[in-house]
């Protein structure tokens, strides 16, 4: 008795599957931390929502799987624990056979924070590999560092990793969500993912970039992310020209503008003219005087719990040795999904 699937007395024998000729992208998978590691975050271009290494479409094209798609995570692997780049031959029932390169994604540290995965037959030239930058942030500095790749994507002109304090990061985005971005620099926050886009700001040479961002935190203060350019594959935004206002806005020498989370008590943006003292806010982090520190927490707290004012002075240092002593105004910007507040700052 023939199987059940057996083709039918005298019907043709399907001829044996060819292979395309067409090579699939590389596929980037996230290894930011430990937990759940292993996600896809983007094929070529084209973001992925933290979607399985198996359901790639690397893994997924029928003339290659079973063979391809089940050492895929195994590679990963090797390449995380290697930190070098991996190859691998692939023998499969039909020819022609496959090679499996998988090439790390290091941060300023040489931590792996990604891997990139590329198949196809053995003679096939793998297409050109996406650059991926990557950025780190830590709450004990609260500092974002980001990697040399990340600051050619920004049109700063640096060649090297930096280290750079939020308002001095964030302003080199015209468009980026602050908010979902800081929920991961939250020590209080459970760890999760965060993807979204944004666009780097113009530095005057009418290039605008845009982004794509896939991060994750570790629950203790710690969040990696890995950034690349989409623009290839996504529509750029038009510009926002409330952002472009408000960089233009005259201050006086004595005064400066903050915004800061409230959950988190980071502020996110600064604002002051150029040769003041405030100006150094805005790529470096004050500290408060610790005498003054318990009245701040009152005043966030107050705000929180549905205050829309407050006033108070405290003192803030850059360098601790000079102290400026500061007369500042909190106001609420805004309760929805993340508590906002504006911090109008003279110095006395």
């Amino acid at each position: 008795m023939k199987p059940p699937d057996a083709p039918a007395s005298g019907a043709p024998t399907p001829a044996p599957r060819r292979r395309s000729a067409a090579p699939v992208p590389w596929v980037l998978v996230e290894t930011l931390f430990d937990q759940d590691r292993g996600a896809v975050v983007a094929e070529g271009a084209s973001p992925r929502e933290f979607t399985r290494v198996t359901r790639s479409r690397l893994a997924q094209d029928t003339l290659r799987t079973p063979h391809l798609a089940k050492m895929l995570p195994t590679v990963v692997d090797d390449c995380l624990v290697a930190a070098s780049p991996q190859v691998r031959a692939v023998h499969t029932p039909l020819p022609p056979p496959l090679r499996v390169y998988a090439v790390p994604v290091l941060d300023p540290t040489n931590a792996v924070l990604g891997v990139q995965l590329w198949g196809g037959p053995r003679a096939m030239v793998p297409p050109p590999r996406p650059t991926v930058a990557t950025l780190t942030w830590n709450s004990r500095d609260q500092l974002m560092t980001s990697s040399a790749a990340l600051e050619q994507f920004l049109g700063t002109g640096e060649t090297t990793a930096r280290h750079r304090a939020l308002p001095d990061f964030l302003q080199h985005f015209e468009q980026i969500d602050r908010v979902g971005l800081l929920r991961l620099c939250d020590t209080n926050t459970a760890p999760a993912t965060f993807s979204s886009t944004a666009v780097s700001a113009d530095h005057g040479d009418g290039i605008r970039r845009h982004l794509h961002i896939a991060a994750r935190n570790d629950g203790a203060g710690a969040m990696r992310a890995l950034i690349h350019d989409i623009g290839t594959v996504v529509a750029t935004p038009a510009p926002h020209m409330q952002s472009l206002l408000m960089r233009a806005a005259p201050l006086h020498p004595d005064h400066a503008v903050a915004v800061m989370d409230l959950a988190t008590g980071l502020i996110h943006d600064w604002l002051a003219p150029e040769g003041s003292p405030l100006h150094r806010g805005i790529v470096e982090v004050p500290r408060i005087h610790p005498a003054d520190i318990g009245d701040c927490v009152r005043v966030r707290k107050e705000l929180l719990g549905g205050a829309n004012n407050r006033l108070n002075d405290f003192r803030i240092t850059f360098d601790q040795h000079t102290w400026l002593q500061l007369s500042v105004h909190w106001h609420v910007l805004t309760r929805q999904t993340s508590p906002q507040a504006m911090l109008s700052v003279l110095q006395q």
